[in-house]
């Protein structure tokens, strides 16, 4: 990226950008694709591009179909993009006015980049949009159910309809023995619209977890992320940048962003430092304070990953 023949193209294609057609711009965005694998979004040459072409597809929201729209979306969700786009903002927007319009697929599509974005509650209609869905639920699958939930939870928005409700009910009875674990824990986090109280209906271990985050929270000034950096471990740890001058840095968005379960997730430097809070189940009945095999076992495998582990145990054992 640094080399001066790909400088001179990044910086050839940003000052033809306004001359494109929407398609020759979706097709950069596409080809930007394929350098994520050798640098960040980010990157100064990288960004001002995708941002340029970012900025100029906002005039055209009102001219793209909804099919060309969702596309352009695939590839600012490759792209690490997708919440900090004014394309996608404005986008959103226009098609959650027009939801009655799309096709069920292309509606399931719309709630998997809702999901995404996390805050589209904020200027989103979901009412327009749950309407749609009672619409159209018979014709989707189990699956395609899931990541209409999901989209729901995400952006803490309920369901209102009754046989909206009644049918993905049946769907999921229906559906029970086959279909994935993940689209059943979809479903049923967004059919389970009642909270715990923190304090009262949390195990010993989340109260714990809860306690972790806060003091997190408070010392880096909500500068850490909760993540699964090791997808066969199934309890999630907390990243923090401890950097030289022994002061928290703030996380990249591409790597706070990065979804869970997705993959190995590797340190991007020497500074990450991940938190793993352990409590007494976790520690070996021998009055020597010894961790027990598997979590032994995660720490090798996170320095490995490149972090510096950190374990936070709960005094009381």
């Amino acid at each position: 990226m640094s080399d001066d023949k790909y400088v001179q193209m990044f910086t050839t294609l940003n000052e033809r950008v306004a001359k494109m057609s929407d398609e020759e711009m979706k097709n950069i965005l596409v080809s930007l694709v394929l350098w994520r694998s050798i640098c960040s979004s980010y990157q100064p040459e990288f960004y001002v591009l995708a941002n340029a072409i970012d900025k100029a597809l906002v005039p055209k929201v009102n001219l793209l179909s909804a099919e060309k729209t969702l596309q352009i979306f695939e590839v600012l969700y490759q792209l690490r993009l997708l919440k900090t786009s004014d394309f996608v903002y404005n986008a959103t927007k226009r098609l959650s006015r027009r939801v009655r319009k799309l096709t069920s697929e292309q509606l399931v599509l719309f709630l998997f980049y809702l999901n995404s974005l996390r805050t589209a509650k904020k200027y989103v209609e979901f009412l327009d949009i749950e309407e749609k869905l009672s619409r159209v639920v018979n014709k989707l699958t189990i699956e395609e159910i899931g990541v209409a939930c999901a989209g729901f939870f995400k952006t803490e928005s309920y369901l209102h309809y009754p046989e909206l409700i009644d049918a993905i009910v049946t769907k999921m009875i229906q559906n029970a023995d086959t279909a994935p674990e993940i689209t059943l824990v979809c479903i049923m986090k967004r059919y389970c619209s009642f909270i715990p109280d923190r304090n009262k209906k949390l195990t010993f271990h989340q109260k714990f977890e809860v306690e972790v985050m806060d003091t997190l929270k408070r010392l880096t000034g909500d500068q850490y992320s909760t993540m699964y950096l090791l997808p066969n471990h199934p309890r999630a740890d907390h990243v923090v940048r401890w950097d030289s001058k022994n002061d928290f840095s703030p996380l990249p968005d591409d790597f706070a962003a990065t979804e869970p379960f997705a993959g190995l997730v590797r340190s991007p430097g020497p500074d990450y430092v991940a938190v793993v809070p352990v409590t007494r189940n976790m520690f070996l009945k021998n009055g020597n304070d010894e961790l027990m095999g598997e979590c032994v076992v995660k720490i090798r495998q996170l320095k490995a990953l490149g972090y510096r582990p950190v374990v936070n145990h709960c005094q009381n054992k």
